[in-house]
């Protein structure tokens, strides 16, 4: 039988868990280099796991007082298009709420800013690059 779970971890030892699939999408599939940075120790990490098998996860940390940035939001390809992108947006934004956070932000990948729309975000001035990749900052105000 298949069992969901949802945890929160606070710091760096949830790369533990979330690494792999991390490094499997966003270095393997999408070409990125150094996926883990200085941010992953100061945020909070909710990660989605089929069995015990990590399926989704995300991060965010506050950036400025009341201003949460969430992040490395992530699905295994074979559960994309599921709703697990949701849960992880939605645990996050929830959780920031808790936090008395006043708006969350995030840096999206112009290709999934429609998905961050349909979360409750809107896009926020101009497309910038990371790793030559074009990213759209969007908002989410509370």
């Amino acid at each position: 039988m298949n069992s969901i779970s949802i945890k929160f971890i606070k710091g760096k030892s949830a790369v533990l868990e979330t690494g792999p699939l991390r490094l499997e999408v966003f270095e393997q599939e999408q070409g990125f280099v150094d996926e883990f940075d200085e941010f992953d120790e100061a945020s909070i990490h909710v990660i989605i796991k089929l069995d015990d098998q990590v399926i989704a996860s995300g991060r965010m940390y506050e950036e400025h007082p009341g201003i949460y940035h969430l992040g490395r939001i992530v699905v295994k390809k074979a559960y994309r298009a599921s709703g697990y992108g949701r849960v992880v947006v939605s645990q996050l934004v929830e959780h920031a709420k808790t936090l008395n956070a006043k708006q969350c932000v995030l840096s999206s990948q112009t290709h999934a800013c429609r998905f961050y729309e349909l979360c409750g975000f809107q896009k926020d001035g101009p497309i910038i690059y990371d790793q030559n990749q074009p990213h759209q900052m969007m908002i989410y105000n509370i």
